[in-house]
């Protein structure tokens, strides 16, 4: 029969020592409940990065910023948290569906729970997530803001760094008019000069030309610009900007980045995916490609 065995608690195994997949383990394993344990200060997760091998399967707590909430595997919920800037994960064992846990998202937590190390193929340490017991060991320590969505908008001129400074790994607000609606739940906007891609904004129904305000996570490290995990709310209606011409060169530079823009090239080759049209063409030595949503049958592009 299986003990009911709860945190804290003393325990005597006894096994037989196996090689395991990826570490040494005990198997064929007999627990005797011995009583009420110690408590003992946990280590102190002040980065992921910071961790290495010997941290395996110790206890341990990381306090961080919640940025998104999905079930879980087989262990309660999955909790996305920005420790020190970076990402790391954490499993959230006796808690029913996310929806529960929303007021977290964008809240400041403490966890406390058994550090498991994630491999690759080749058995590289990619990093840690943390499996917690429950929200006994989880702390509040500054709930999320009421609405997401209340003080002044940023400018997009200060997204287009590669980090935005004074952001730390809470929402950003901004503003600004749809210039296009992409099919994975993300959505492009612009102030006239600057553009910025949301993305994971849960599948609003927008338009291009729609004006709206957003609020989300600024993207952690990589070369994608843009926020994560975004909500939003429509607000008017506006007349679509005027592209801006532009050469190829230009766009490699980055300058014009989730802007609307108008530039030439050479049609070398057609596909179709998912009913879009994806054209590559050749500008120079350039070469780029183009993605047509669904468009109407033409014969500018038949061939």
């Amino acid at each position: 029969e299986r003990p009911n065995l709860l945190p804290g608690m003393a325990v005597e195994v006894r096994g037989r020592t196996d090689r395991g997949e990826f570490a040494p383990t005990v198997v064929d394993a007999r627990v005797k409940i011995l009583g009420r344990g110690r408590q003992f200060a946990p280590l102190r997760v002040l980065s992921p990065d910071a961790l290495g091998v010997s941290d395996e399967n110790r206890w341990a707590s990381a306090r961080g910023t919640v940025r998104r909430i999905t079930p879980g595997d087989v262990y309660g919920v999955r909790v996305e948290m920005s420790v020190a800037g970076r990402p790391m994960i954490f499993q959230l064992a006796g808690t029913g569906r996310p929806e529960t846990l929303a007021s977290w998202i964008d809240g400041e937590l403490e966890v406390e729970g058994v550090l498991s190390p994630l491999y690759d193929q080749f058995r590289h340490l990619l990093g840690y997530r943390l499996y917690s017991p429950g929200r006994d060991f989880v702390k509040v320590i500054r709930a999320a803001p009421a609405d997401p969505l209340a003080g002044e908008a940023a400018a997009l001129m200060s997204l287009q760094q590669f980090q935005y400074k004074g952001a730390s790994d809470h929402r950003i607000k901004v503003a600004g008019s749809v210039t296009r609606v992409g099919r994975d739940s993300s959505v492009f906007i612009s102030d006239g000069e600057f553009g910025l891609e949301l993305r994971g904004y849960g599948g609003a129904n927008l338009g291009v030309g729609d004006v709206l305000e957003a609020a989300g996570f600024p993207s952690m490290g990589g070369l994608e610009r843009g926020l994560d995990g975004v909500v939003l709310r429509k607000t008017g209606r506006r007349r679509l900007e005027r592209h801006q011409e532009i050469e190829a060169e230009e766009a490699l530079a980055g300058g014009v980045d989730s802007r609307l823009v108008r530039l030439e090239g050479l049609l070398t080759e057609r596909e179709s995916m998912h009913g879009d049209a994806i054209l590559s063409l050749a500008a120079g030595k350039i070469s780029f490609l183009a993605s047509l949503s669904q468009p109407q049958p033409s014969a500018r592009l038949a061939g």
